[in-house]
């Protein structure tokens, strides 16, 4: 920011100078490189480094945030401020990770909250809890269960309604699908639909 301001100044000046003006061009442009050589020398210190990654970080610019403290660990592994910059990675790294959360679950109309699925009495159960993220109500909700094996082959489906019938904006409801059990089942998934066809889009926070 400084070099830029210098150099802004410098050129509306010059602008304005006539031929008798030159030397006094040569000296300023011999301050500008004067300039321009503190900064390249405060670019090559650890604090320099760090002091850019946290403000970066306070922007929320996290991901560049990450890239100045990772040069100063790289340039200065012996640093005073390396432990603080690790520190700071961990952070960010946290919060990109929320902002990826969040951008994935806009525009959902569904969160899956938990779930579980097992086998006992000959049935295979899916169950859990599923919240309606959205601004509408929502009616015949289903779970759908599929079932896969070791190679994840399709084996069966079951479908069943959630528990609420609507599912009010802001509300939980648990749910349960079951079909008949099956010794090649190994696997998983639960999906929601509308009961009159359409698939709702939700959201599954990755693991």
């Amino acid at each position: 920011m400084l070099r830029s301001l210098v150099l802004t100044l410098i050129f509306m000046f010059l602008m304005g100078c006539d031929q008798s003006t030159k030397e006094l061009n040569v000296q300023l442009q011999k301050q500008v490189d004067s300039l321009n050589a503190i900064v390249v020398k405060l670019q090559q210190t650890d604090n320099f480094y760090y002091q850019m990654g946290v403000d970066n970080n306070q922007k929320g610019q996290y991901e560049e945030s990450s890239t100045y403290l990772n040069q100063l660990i790289a340039r200065f592994p012996e640093s005073k401020l390396v432990s603080k910059a690790q520190k700071l990675i961990t952070a960010n790294t946290v919060k990109i990770e929320e902002k990826r959360e969040a951008a994935l679950k806009q525009g959902c109309d569904l969160e899956l909250l938990s779930w579980s699925w097992g086998t006992s009495y000959g049935y295979a159960t899916v169950k859990g809890q599923i919240k309606n993220i959205s601004s509408k109500r929502l009616e015949n909700v289903e779970a759908v269960a599929s079932f896969y094996d070791k190679n994840h082959n399709f084996i069966t489906s079951g479908s069943a309604l959630i528990e609420y019938n609507p599912i009010l904006p802001g509300q939980t409801s648990p749910f349960e699908a079951m079909e008949t059990a099956n010794p090649e089942m190994y696997s998983a998934t639960v999906e929601f639909k509308f009961l009159s066809g359409g698939s709702i889009s939700t959201y599954k926070k990755r693991k």
